[in-house]
């Protein structure tokens, strides 16, 4: 099941993420432990793609 960029973004924020940076619609988020994702995105609205949020996932060390 696709997921949102809201979606992701929500997620990340409950496990300590804080957006850092963006550039273009690429928008990097860190936690306190050295974790960094990017998500690219240009509305909240947007799709990730089902293999993009797995990734997103395995760099935030949630899955």
């Amino acid at each position: 099941m696709p997921q949102t960029a809201k979606q992701v973004i929500k997620l990340l924020k409950k496990n300590g993420f804080t957006e850092t940076r963006i550039k273009g619609d690429h928008h990097r988020y860190e936690n306190g432990q050295g974790n960094k994702v990017t998500v690219a995105y240009s509305s909240l609205k947007d799709e990730i793609r089902p293999g993009t949020y797995n990734n997103i996932l395995k760099q935030a060390g949630l899955k």
